[in-house]
Parts: structure tokens; C-alpha cells; sequence
């Protein structure tokens, strides 16, 4: 049961920013360590009952029983919890936790940044650069958990 929760609520906070990102993958690895990959474009909607998430995919249904689930791995996702750095953009995001001003060093002065929150709420980005380091004030943010979207890669931090 407490599997079945995990699985529940890391789904909740990355789907709806996944959805926006057409060359990520969910990739189930079974207990036997076999492995079935989806293109997360490709995925209508994940139900979850008796045990069971049911995968409806634009061509067909899956089903993957949870007590035979290993894990569950979602590529271009890095949900580290410290100071993370996106190896793809060489960005480091700090501090995380966050309690006013989040902030950005690297090279991101091209790219989209957008803000989520783990229920797929888009919350307004206004970001300043200075000296290579650009900051989000997201003081006015209620307290939780969000996903920082960098272009293609997504970081997950939390807000104080």
C-alpha cells in the first residue's frame, strides 16, 4: 500500500509539466527487470485501481500490477532535493528549499523558464539577470512543492 501511495503522488507532482515535453519517457522496470517505455506525449490519462496503473496511450491500453512494479523512471526529470545542477544546460538552481528568491547561474539566458505546481498550475515567471545569475521572486508563492521547467529539463523545489 505504501508503494501504491509513492507511485500515486511522485505521478501527481510530474505529470501535467511531462505532458509538455514531447521527447520524455516513463519507463517501467518490473520486479523481473523487464522494460516497457512510454513517450509521455503519448499518455491520455493513468488510472490506479486494486493494485493496478493502467496506462491509456493514444494507441492502446497497458497495465502494470504495482506489487511486480520495481520502479518507475522518468527521463529528463531531476527531482533532487539540494542545490541541482541540469547537466544538459549546466545550470545550478539554489537554494532549494526556497523561502523569497530562487536563483539560476549558468547558461540559461535563451531558454523558456516556467513554473508549476504539483497541480499543474503555471504560476508567472518575472526573472531579473545580474552578473550571469538570474533570480525568480516567487515570495508570493503559497508554501509547496513546484516544478522549474529550464527550457527541456525540469527541476523539482520546494517553497517555504
Amino acid at each position: 500500500m505504501k508503494k501504491i501511495l509513492s507511485v500515486i503522488l511522485f505521478w501527481g507532482l510530474v505529470w501535467s509539466q511531462l505532458q509538455a515535453i514531447d521527447s520524455s519517457e516513463m519507463i517501467v522496470i518490473s520486479t523481473d527487470d523487464s522494460q516497457t517505455a512510454y513517450v509521455i506525449s503519448t499518455i491520455k490519462k493513468i488510472t490506479f485501481e486494486s493494485g493496478v496503473m493502467t496506462l491509456h496511450t493514444t494507441s492502446s491500453n497497458s497495465n502494470h500490477n504495482l506489487l511486480t512494479t520495481k520502479k518507475i523512471i522518468f527521463s529528463l526529470v531531476n527531482t533532487a532535493d539540494n542545490n541541482t545542477i541540469t547537466e544538459d544546460l549546466n545550470v545550478r538552481v539554489y537554494p532549494n528549499p526556497v523561502e523569497n528568491t530562487i536563483n539560476l547561474s549558468g547558461n540559461i539566458d535563451q531558454k523558456s523558464v516556467h513554473i508549476y505546481s504539483i497541480h499543474g498550475e503555471r504560476f508567472e515567471t518575472n526573472k531579473n539577470s545580474y552578473n550571469g545569475i538570474t533570480t525568480i521572486n516567487v515570495s508570493s508563492f503559497p508554501t509547496g512543492i513546484y516544478i522549474l521547467q529550464i527550457g527541456n529539463q525540469s527541476i523539482k523545489f520546494t517553497k517555504k
